[in-house]
């Protein structure tokens, strides 16, 4: 199995963090995009959102969607 990279672990672990903090019991896409939209702005994920005008909106309407567990 390959082993993932410093800032793909980091991004997992926001991620879990983002569904522990909203009381969901897994981790789902939406928690992972979520983490992608709050990474730094020179990670690859993020400048590829903030490219096509994504990465604001996308934050909010996740948020709207996911809510509290």
């Amino acid at each position: 199995m390959a082993q993932l990279t410093g800032t793909a672990e980091a991004l997992l672990r926001d991620a879990a963090r983002i569904a522990e903090v909203r009381g969901h019991g897994f981790i789902g896409t939406e928690h992972i995009l979520l983490a992608m939209t709050r990474q730094s702005p020179e990670s690859s994920a993020r400048r590829a959102l903030d490219e096509v005008g994504a990465t604001n909106s996308l934050r909010l309407h996740i948020e709207g969607v996911i809510g509290e567990g």
